[in-house]
């Protein structure tokens, strides 16, 4: 800030908008320097790869409610804040001149790839999600690098998406902690007889993170995979179908162990999750609203078409 205050003159956002655009060109390096600093706390508290350490420890750590903030809304702040700064204060001219989008992605596709080869090892299932949201922010941080209206719309649109799945998610892996006492995936045989509800919020949920059509998930990599191709790169849509496989890798074996085999405890009789009604209401919620979304996605897009102009311009 201090950089960009050196060549504007101003801390004001409107009014940096409007001097930056005349002096750039003089300050090049300021800039860039700048933007450097400026990308680099952002996607540190964004959790983008390589700057995730922290996300892991405290996303599955944290109580279960506090988990679902953290992931499905939290981390989100900082991708509107760098939209922000990008789009409406240096603008997008200026950041197309000194390749800032074309490093974003660059950044969003090793996160897309990396965080779900670091989910494929975990065992502890809230570190697992965990390690998949760093992968996810990847899918978002992709949308705003094309720096094209179509890409910043598939990118916002990720962002609601993952906040219903991801909180699906972390609630129904709570419910069973809450239950059970397991975390351990590779205890979870047999465990969607005991708790149906909660195991079948997640299964969902998981399904529409690896992009099974009909759900969010899939309608988020639609819209990037558009986007992509769109702006004439279309090596980043293998990057896409690259990560949806990783993440099969390691949500599929889940559901799988959780109705298709035996449990070791007990036979597998279906008998309804034993949950107050608070903790089974708001994951139930939120796993309509990945489907209603995932089959009716214009009702978020039409919102996110009217916003976007205003960011890119």
């Amino acid at each position: 800030i201090a950089l960009l205050y050196m060549v504007t003159g101003h801390l004001n956002m409107l009014a940096v908008r409007e001097t930056i655009s005349t002096v750039w060109q003089l300050y090049p390096r300021n800039i860039l320097i700048s933007l450097g600093f400026i990308l680099t706390g952002l996607g540190i508290k964004a959790a983008i790869f390589p700057l995730h350490i922290w996300l892991p420890d405290a996303h599955s750590n944290a109580p279960t409610p506090s988990s679902a903030l953290l992931s499905g809304l939290v981390v989100k702040v900082y991708v509107f804040a760098m939209g922000k700064i990008l789009f409406r204060v240096i603008g997008q001219d200026i950041v197309k001149a000194i390749l800032v989008p074309d490093y974003l992605t660059y950044f969003a596709a090793t996160s897309m790839i990396m965080g779900s080869v670091f989910a494929i090892g975990q065992k502890d299932i809230k570190r697992l999600l965990a390690y998949s949201s760093v992968a996810q922010i990847g899918y978002i941080f992709l949308g705003i690098g094309l720096a094209t209206e179509l890409g910043f719309s598939a990118g916002l649109f990720h962002v609601i998406s993952h906040a219903l799945m991801k909180s699906s998610l972390f609630l129904s892996a709570g419910a069973v902690i809450y239950q059970t006492g397991k975390r351990d995936i590779r205890d979870m045989d047999g465990i969607g007889y005991l708790m149906p509800v909660s195991m079948g919020v997640f299964s969902l949920a998981a399904l529409g993170m690896i992009g099974v059509p009909g759900l969010n998930g899939f309608m988020s990599k639609w819209y990037l995979s558009l986007a992509v191709l769109d702006a004439g790169k279309p090596v980043f849509l293998l990057v896409i179908l690259i990560s949806s496989f990783l993440n099969s890798i390691y949500y599929l074996p889940i559901i799988i162990s959780a109705f298709l085999r035996d449990s070791k405890e007990r036979e597998n009789v279906m008998v309804i999750d034993k949950l107050p009604k608070s903790m089974m209401i708001p994951m139930v919620i939120l796993s309509i609203a990945c489907l209603v979304t995932g089959l009716f996605p214009n009702i978020i897009m039409r919102i996110i078409e009217k916003a976007v102009p205003t960011f890119i311009r």
